[in-house]
């Protein structure tokens, strides 16, 4: 029986991918790995199609989606950090059942999912985090609470006044995620617990390499990003990039609808419009990207988000729903641009499509 990885992932593509990324690692070292995803009221749009591509490329990784939650919040948009302890029950029931069938070695946790070391702490489970940005913003967060109960900062009045971090460039304020600059707000007071708990687990894995950031590697093993307390092992295992190009055990997975699309293009014919996770318009900006695209004549590919609502802030850190495009758009302006258009709802494989030969250029 080989060993077994669970990996426990925030169901939102810019997590789940690095996620999947990390389980593919654990598979060359011939470990089991089963993915588990949290249950969500609001699932990407994109997760299935990804979930079913991953199962068939790679047999060694599983999926497991945890039922309904007995009760979650009753928000228009749930945050993750909403949905966290809602899941722990059926986490526990998920977990206590596969360690009585399987040799599961240790869990390794979304870094958002700090509430889950309480079941894995139940089960004596070893217990990771996996932060999938680089070693220099994971000492900057494991720094923010002490830098905030240390001093009486308020950013948003700092503007582009420097923050100092161990190890690290002076950031500017403005830099910060707007998330994280009203320590008023409860999202931002919750967000705080949730970098103090980080040091709890056995182990952080970081998306990073120790000659390209070995000043940042440093700070977070010497515990300077977290003074007077215990830092936990530091473990380098990057550059984790999602490269359709590679696979493991001889297979590839499939392509994605919109990779195929490129390759009917001319080369260096097509702009990539992609704006990232924290990249949401509002309505109206989504209506007029759409009018100056069908003006300039260009082909395009474009990844639309659903636009940004009021309960969720500048930046959301929540599920997205999917985008109802007949609804965003100028009437007729799907039929009028589908020869020389894709639109892809929420979420695209950026690094294949950056290295496709039908894109000239991107934003």
């Amino acid at each position: 029986m080989k060993q077994t990885v669970v990996l426990y992932a925030v169901p939102a593509m810019g997590h789940l991918v690095p996620m999947v990324e990390l389980a593919k690692l654990f598979v060359l070292h011939d470990f089991s790995v089963i993915v588990v995803l949290m249950h969500t009221p609001v699932k990407h749009p994109s997760v299935d199609p990804f979930v079913a591509r991953v199962s068939s490329a790679y047999p060694s990784i599983s999926f497991h989606q945890l039922p309904p939650a007995a009760s979650l919040p009753d928000t228009p948009v749930p945050r993750f950090l909403d949905l966290v302890l809602p899941n722990n029950p059926q986490l526990l029931y998920f977990l206590e059942a596969r360690s009585r069938t399987s040799d599961v070695r240790a869990v390794v946790l979304d870094f958002f999912c700090t509430g889950a070391l309480a079941v894995t702490a139940n089960l004596r489970l070893p217990s990771y985090f996996f932060f999938a940005s680089c070693a220099a913003v994971l000492a900057a967060f494991l720094y923010l609470p002490t830098l905030y109960a240390t001093a009486d900062i308020d950013l948003k009045a700092l503007g582009d006044s420097p923050l100092h971090f161990p190890g690290l460039p002076p950031v500017p304020a403005s830099d910060m995620p707007r998330n994280m600059i009203d320590r008023d707000e409860d999202y931002f007071k919750r967000m705080i617990r949730v970098l103090e708990s980080l040091p709890n687990a056995d182990g952080i894995l970081v998306n990073s390499f120790e000659s390209l950031e070995a000043e940042a590697v440093r700070v977070l093993r010497d515990g300077a990003c977290i003074p007077g307390r215990r830092m936990p092992p530091v473990y380098c295992i990057g550059p984790l990039i999602a490269d359709g190009s590679r696979d493991v055990g001889g297979e590839k997975m499939e392509k994605a609808e919109c990779a195929s699309w490129l390759d009917e293009q001319p080369r260096g014919s097509v702009v990539f419009l992609c704006f990232g996770s924290m990249g949401m318009f509002s309505a109206e900006q989504l209506k007029e990207i759409a009018a100056g695209l069908e003006r300039s004549g260009q082909r395009f590919l474009w990844v639309v988000r659903a636009p940004r609502s009021e309960s969720q802030g500048p930046q959301g850190w929540g599920l997205q729903s999917e985008p109802d495009l007949e609804a965003l758009f100028p009437e007729g302006f799907l039929e009028r641009t589908k020869q020389r258009g894709f639109l892809a709802k929420s979420w695209a494989p950026q690094v294949e499509v950056l290295n496709h030969e039908a894109v000239g250029g991107g934003s």
